[in-house]
């Protein structure tokens, strides 16, 4: 089980561009719809096992992908080309207006900032902001304008958060953050 990164993601641009990313959100496929996953990676499968010849085929399966795709399995390119493990999880869309969508989701382990670059280069797509935060490793973060501004949380504590969190992660994820300070200080009486 991952730790879930926290996700809100705002895009502008064309209707029907929007319309096809809020489709592929509902479905929880939103990364895929972005960046697509070959065919051929989706079951593809990485590890060890005991019997040499299953390993042999395993490894040969694995040249192939690479030759084939630039990857050995699902695995590596997710995280290559997406920025994290899977697809979205949990997906919670606004329609903003025609031209405005935002999507609230989790993603395994980091935010999918990969995937937010090359939505970046989309045809039809105006603007790309997006925020993070994942307690579990504590670090957050903004996506804008193609640039990514990640900061790990080093202290939890009121000042240090004020003084070091962009206002953007406390807009989204401030009262998170908050509270788990408030917990952290309770567990500390």
């Amino acid at each position: 089980m991952p730790n879930w990164c926290s996700n809100r993601l705002t895009i502008e641009g064309e209707p029907s561009v929007l319309d096809g990313i809020e489709w592929a959100a509902e479905r929880n496929s939103l990364l895929n719809h972005i960046v697509p996953m070959p065919e051929g990676l989706r079951h593809s499968v990485k590890g060890y096992n005991s019997n040499p010849a299953i390993q042999e085929q395993m490894r040969q399966a694995e040249k192939f992908n690479e030759e084939a795709y630039g990857y050995p399995t699902w695995y590596e390119f997710a995280n290559s080309r997406w920025g994290t493990k899977w697809d979205i999880h949990d997906a919670h869309i606004y329609r903003d207006s025609d031209t405005s969508l935002t999507i609230s989701f989790e993603s395994a382990w980091s935010p999918p900032v990969n995937a937010y670059s090359t939505l970046t280069d989309m045809h039809g797509i105006e603007m790309v902001e997006a925020t993070w935060y994942e307690p579990g490793g504590a670090f957050c973060g903004v996506f804008m304008d193609g640039v990514t501004f990640d900061k790990v949380i080093e202290e939890f504590s009121y000042e240090w958060i004020e003084d070091n969190v962009p206002p953007l992660v406390l807009d989204d994820y401030g009262d998170c953050i908050y509270q788990m300070i408030a917990m952290m200080e309770a567990d500390d009486d």
